[in-house]
């Protein structure tokens, strides 16, 4: 939902994202003028991006079928799914943004 409407995030998740991104942040690139920040939770990522949801919707690991159902209600009613599991960092962002 970040980047419904421009580029804002970029994930780097294997070694040639970074290469990538080097590449479209240089200069006379698509991306040369955009400030990098460095987020290294998904707490902090969350609250950065926090205008860009709603709240959130929850799904359940142990039910494939019910993360399709999440991501479909999110991108509809622009709320952020999250797999319902007993870790720290869910439980902050369940109780900070769940309605």
């Amino acid at each position: 939902m970040t980047n419904r409407n421009e580029s804002t995030l970029y994930v780097e998740l294997i070694e040639i994202d970074s290469t990538w991104l080097q590449f479209l942040t240089g200069r006379s690139e698509w991306l040369q003028d955009c400030r990098v920040i460095n987020i290294s939770s998904i707490t902090d990522l969350v609250a950065t991006f926090q205008s860009s949801f709603e709240g959130v919707v929850l799904y359940d690991p142990n039910v494939a079928s019910t993360s399709l159902v999440a991501s479909t209600i999110a991108g509809a009613d622009n709320l952020l799914p999250i797999c319902q599991r007993d870790e720290p960092g869910i439980y902050i962002l369940t109780q900070t943004y769940l309605k």
